[in-house]
């Protein structure tokens, strides 16, 4: 069994410098594609507040949003394993809205949260 699936690349840049502009051109794209189902990459410095953005602009679409805390050029990155985490998630919600799919662990946008101690993204677990 395959998926269809196309990628699209809006920007590449450190999340910190990720720009109001930059959030509208990525709600724009979400919007415009035919796709119900999204994966997003994005640093985590700035993810929550990408969501946030994203979750008022595209209200009809299953968006999820995954990083890493080690960049994929680490060894020992979390890239490969948040990515293909989020796919599994993607496929199986059935309820449109924003998620934050990080290390093992997926909740809506709004009920996760950034812990300043840990570094760790935490919240309500689907």
């Amino acid at each position: 069994m395959g998926a269809d699936y196309h990628v699209v690349t809006v920007c590449r840049k450190d999340s910190q410098d990720v720009t109001s502009e930059d959030r509208e051109k990525l709600a724009n794209t979400c919007c415009e594609t035919r796709s119900k189902r999204i994966l997003i990459t994005h640093g985590t410095d700035t993810m929550l507040e990408t969501a946030a953005f994203l979750s008022r602009r595209v209200t009809d679409k299953t968006i999820v949003l995954t990083g890493a805390f080690l960049p994929e050029t680490f060894k020992s990155t979390d890239a490969d394993f948040n990515v293909g985490f989020a796919l599994g998630v993607l496929s199986t919600l059935s309820t449109p809205g924003v998620y934050i799919a990080m290390n093992g662990q997926v909740s809506l946008w709004s009920k996760c949260t950034r812990n300043k101690d840990t570094d760790m993204f935490e919240g309500t677990l689907i």
